[in-house]
């Protein structure tokens, strides 16, 4: 028996949104573990601080996830927006040549190499 979320990402077609999902479960630990080594006393009892503090760390997260993601999205490069699917729509019809991490490692080292002059 397989864990289902496990399953539901290997299905996830590769696509902008794909890496936006991992950057986003990075940035919730992130904020998350700051969160918690942070030493606040709210004016509120304990659990109820700890609610609010819960509330705003998840509040923070959505507005990553959702309200940051097309402003990232439009701050790239157009090549960039070229070579990769915006979502599982646009990745079922194929676009782009980024299909894969891999993929997107040998563009991104393609591109600085191509833009490294070398001196003479």
């Amino acid at each position: 028996m397989r864990f289902a979320p496990v399953s539901v990402w290997k299905a996830e077609p590769f696509s902008f949104h794909k890496i936006w999902l991992v950057a986003s479960v990075w940035f919730g630990l992130g904020t998350g573990i700051v969160w918690l080594m942070t030493d606040v006393e709210y004016p509120l009892s304990n659990y109820v601080g700890d609610f609010i503090g819960l509330l705003v760390w998840g509040a923070i997260n959505f507005f990553f996830q959702h309200a940051v993601k097309p402003i990232v999205w439009h701050a790239t490069s157009d090549q960039f927006r070229q070579n990769i699917a915006y979502d599982r729509r646009e990745a079922a019809t194929g676009k782009g040549s980024i299909h894969s991490y891999g993929d997107l490692w040998r563009w991104l080292t393609r591109r600085r190499d191509s833009d490294h002059v070398p001196r003479s």
